[in-house]
């Protein structure tokens, strides 16, 4: 997929990733993250940004940190974040 030209983002279904190597439910799976990571580090290499949904600000800071440049959360899980952590 990286090397197909002018592909801008690479997008990481991580459950469909998950599931497909056999940890379906489990995104968490240490197979599973140390797999992202080559992802995004695979990505930045060729020059292409590459994320995955974030669905909570610990999960924004997690992805960031092992090289995710494109992570998009929805509105839902940063105000529910934020609810969480007030209450």
């Amino acid at each position: 997929i990286l090397a197909v030209p002018n592909i801008d983002c690479l997008f990481v279904g991580l459950s469909d990733l998950a599931l497909s190597m056999g940890h379906a439910g489990d995104n968490m799976h240490p197979r599973v993250q140390e797999t992202l990571e080559t992802i995004f580090t695979k990505a930045k290499q060729a020059g292409v940004a590459a994320g995955v949904l974030a669905s909570s600000p610990m999960d924004f800071n997690r992805y960031a940190s092992m090289g995710a440049t494109y992570l998009p959360m929805t509105m839902a899980s940063v105000i529910g974040g934020a609810l969480r952590e007030a209450v």
